[in-house]
């Protein structure tokens, strides 16, 4: 039913704007706000804070709301994806992980931070450290709903980070973040 439901989307005109969905059990999700959220329910694909675009059912679609996404994403793909890694910040972290990868041969780092984009200090310290090996960082969040914003300016702030050149992905969570700076 899912691929059938996801044709009937497709071929839609209320469904144009929509761009990149996920189309699972009768419910269609914008697949850049898409989170999962159970391991093991199939009704686990939600839109967060955004909501699900609409609903599948008896061979029509029924919108929600306009999602008219405009921003597109269109990258040269190279033969060999560069090494991007994925660091979760944690209270307590020493920054050992953002050194170590910018040590090893990361061509980019992606970390998600605590609240709305923060990190202590000796994590402060190792993204700058990696931004003078000019390796491009990333900042996001690991809440479940929410963005990076630049609130703070004092160290390991999101603000203050950002005037160093570190990337606020503003509301990608960071496996996306990813997947957009390879």
């Amino acid at each position: 039913i899912n691929i059938l439901n996801s044709a009937i989307e497709i071929l839609s005109p209320q469904a144009k704007p929509w761009g990149v969905t996920i189309n699972m059990n009768d419910y269609v999700t914008a697949a850049r706000d898409a989170r999962k959220t159970q391991t093991t329910n199939p009704q686990t694909f939600s839109g967060g804070e955004k909501g699900y675009l609409g609903y599948v059912m008896h061979g029509h679609l029924d919108r929600f709301h306009l999602y008219n996404h405009t921003q597109h994403y269109r990258f040269p793909m190279p033969k060999q994806l560069p090494k991007v890694v994925l660091i979760t910040e944690y209270a307590g972290s020493d920054g050992g992980l953002i050194k170590y990868a910018a040590d090893s041969g990361a061509q980019g780092i992606v970390i998600q931070a605590l609240g709305a984009g923060n990190v202590g200090i000796p994590a402060n310290k190792a993204i700058l450290y990696a931004l003078t090996k000019h390796i491009p960082v990333v900042l996001t969040y690991r809440v479940p709903i929410g963005s990076v914003y630049p609130l703070y300016g004092d160290i390991g702030g999101s603000a203050a980070l950002a005037k160093h050149g570190v990337i606020l992905a503003h509301d990608f969570k960071g496996p996306k973040a990813r997947i957009v700076l390879m």
